[in-house]
């Protein structure tokens, strides 16, 4: 958490006392890497527009970023000069840089700022000029941790000096999470659905991939791998080598696919629509794609191993098992993260065969994560891998039962008609 929330106020207070009548809402994201900062803040964006009809601007820091983020969206090549683009009902704007452009984000009336981001002064002092003040909101990172229920909706009081007088501007937290008091996840209102058609159409989907890549056998195991480049791949590849069944493993073109590349003594960086062998694996190189063909992908995977925070939420409404790398920490805090999540999601098993599948895969997925071989972890967990399935679609159900991050979102700020 980046800056001191106020614990005065309960959970039930988080709904602002009035409404606002301007008509759009500024999101303001820095990309710092790998594009998952800016996958959420899409993601949000566009269901706020699509689906509850908010007119959006999505403010990015790094432009150039941005567009290589979006480019399969785009039907044509942007203007390389335009500072702004519409795209799916958001107007997507670099990051303010003159005073006026700032002064035009803040006269939103609601301001959410991804990630505890730090909004340009001028954009603060114009918020705190504007009466009634903006609604603004600190949306953070998703975590699995108790604290989180008890810090969602929390006020954090933030001291502006103005042109004239020093305004305190009442900063709400509002924390993703899995439980009725969080805000939940992001999932668009026909995403199960979209999920059920891809996996009722899982075998044509397969074999177009089979056909796009020329693979002479058919593959008894679909994976798809997206993971942060280090030991942890190495010890990954370790374990999959071991598979004596034919297996795809799809990999995203980049960082990733050369560390594999170079792992697997090839000299020349791969690119779209290679093959790489090793053994029964065959590793399919894929370009990068949309977010909802990434959905598409993941949803007619058998194993999804994903990583950081939208992948992951991805996975799990995918329905299927799932591996998580995430995002490492030199304090290692990032594993007490990764058991609050085991904790609760292996704490749902309705089954005895479901428990013991779970506690091979936990037992996996933490070793691996704190970069230890895994190869006998690995060979331990297919046979589970019809509990996991299970599992995991019950898992998807559960999380379905609750309210999703944009609507509760747009509740919360009054905006909810």
């Amino acid at each position: 958490m980046r800056t001191t929330a106020s614990r005065q106020t309960t959970q039930a207070s988080y709904t602002v006392s009035h409404r606002f009548t301007k008509p759009f809402w500024s999101v303001f994201c820095s990309i710092i890497d790998n594009f998952g900062d800016i996958g959420v803040s899409w993601r949000l964006s566009q269901q706020l527009a699509t689906e509850h009809g908010i007119a959006v601007t999505l403010w990015v820091d790094d432009w150039q970023a941005a567009l290589r983020f979006l480019d399969p969206l785009l039907s044509n090549e942007p203007n390389p000069t335009s500072q702004a683009l519409q795209l799916q009902g958001v107007c997507v704007r670099r990051w303010p840089q003159d005073g006026q452009s700032c002064i035009e984000a803040a006269q939103a009336a609601v301001i959410v700022e991804m990630f505890g981001c730090e909004l340009p002064e001028i954009t603060l002092r114009s918020m705190a000029a504007q009466q009634p003040h903006p609604c603004w909101v600190n949306l953070e990172y998703l975590s699995a941790e108790d604290w989180v229920a008890e810090f969602h909706g929390l006020p954090s009081p933030q001291t502006i000096q103005g042109a004239d007088q020093t305004v305190t501007l009442q900063k709400q937290f509002f924390l993703p999470g899995f439980g009725k008091n969080t805000g939940g996840l992001l999932r668009e209102r026909t995403l199960i659905a979209r999920h059920q058609t891809w996996q009722n159409e899982q075998n044509p989907l397969r074999h177009q991939l089979v056909n796009a890549y020329g693979l002479n056998d058919e593959p008894k195991l679909w994976l798809s791998l997206f993971c942060y480049p280090g030991p942890v791949l190495k010890n990954l590849i370790g374990a999959l080598k071991q598979d004596t069944q034919p297996t795809v493993c799809i990999i995203p073109a980049g960082g990733l696919a050369n560390q594999l590349a170079s792992q697997l003594g090839r000299p020349q960086e791969p690119t779209p629509g290679d093959c790489l062998t090793l053994g029964n694996i065959q590793f399919l190189v894929h370009p990068f794609v949309s977010q909802p063909d990434y959905d598409r992908l993941l949803s007619i995977c058998d194993i999804n191993i994903v990583r950081g925070e939208d992948s992951f939420v991805r996975a799990q409404w995918a329905g299927k098992p799932m591996l998580w790398h995430i995002y490492p920490q030199d304090d290692g805090v990032h594993l007490d993260k990764l058991q609050a999540f085991h904790s609760l999601y292996a704490g749902t098993a309705k089954s005895g065969s479901e428990a013991a599948a779970l506690a091979c895969w936990q037992e996996l997925n933490y070793r691996w994560n704190c970069g230890d071989g895994i190869e006998n972890l690995w060979h331990d967990l297919r046979p589970h891998l019809p509990a996991l399935h299970s599992h995991a679609r019950n898992w998807q159900q559960k999380l379905a039962e609750l309210p999703d991050l944009t609507s509760s979102l747009v509740r919360a700020t009054g905006f909810a008609t």
